[in-house]
């Protein structure tokens, strides 16, 4: 699926473009939701109260910080982002998704995910926080009220990324998550316990969301209790 942006400003004396950084998010078959940010191409600032027209109507206005959120109904579509001062900008991002489920138990069911985004400027030049090739499979065994789930999730090396603005490439990592879950009662009372590990083997990685690769947290250890009265 493919969903194309318009920056389309006014002219004026002022021969600058704007640069907009678009995220997809979700995963599913159906148009995900789009976030994005506007800001000025030579100087970085981002603009203030830019009008994101969708279907004819502004659908979103870009915040404090040039961000903005957009629900997309169905792709492919444009959008048109319209600031006093600015050339013309296209913006085309194509989003590819999928999704698996096996149960060949009652009580084992294997899910698996998967999605891959590329993202161009007008100029052909790649846009940065595009998300590369991402996985995520989860294998789960339940048997009466206890229910134990292994999971493994990554994303492969960002081979296209925003060279141009500033952003550099972010390694492929996996990670290894297992989690349980109990329920338990005690007269009236009804209990939830769920304990896990996340990133078992303590793998120092950053996403593709993370600026500058500041890494994610290690090795995590966890125990939730909850109850209903």
């Amino acid at each position: 699926m493919y969903n194309r942006i318009i920056a389309n400003g006014m002219k004026s004396f002022q021969n600058t473009a704007i640069a907009i950084v678009l995220a997809i998010f979700s995963m599913q078959a159906s148009a995900p939701p789009v976030s994005g940010h506007v800001a000025d191409a030579k100087t970085g600032e981002a603009i203030i109260g830019a009008s994101v027209i969708y279907n004819n109507k502004v659908g979103a206005v870009t915040d404090a910080d040039g961000h903005f959120h957009l629900d997309i109904a169905a792709f492919p579509t444009q959008i048109i982002v319209s600031y006093v001062g600015y050339e013309n900008q296209q913006v085309s991002i194509a989003n590819v998704s999928f999704s698996a489920d096996w149960q060949p138990l009652k009580q084992l069911r294997l899910t698996a995910k998967g999605a891959y985004s590329l993202g161009r400027d007008d100029g052909g030049d790649g846009l940065p926080l595009i998300a590369p090739l991402t996985y995520l499979s989860r294998l789960t065994y339940t048997t009466g009220r206890l229910g134990v789930t292994a999971e493994l999730r990554g994303h492969a090396r960002q081979s296209e990324y925003g060279e141009k603005y500033g952003e550099t490439p972010a390694a492929a990592w996996t990670i290894i998550n297992l989690s349980a879950v109990g329920q338990f009662s005690a007269g009236s009372l009804q209990f939830s316990v769920r304990a896990g590990i996340e990133n078992l083997t303590d793998r120092h990685y950053a996403t593709y969301a993370d600026w500058c690769h500041i890494p994610q947290k290690g090795r995590n250890i966890y125990m939730n209790l909850t109850f209903e009265l």
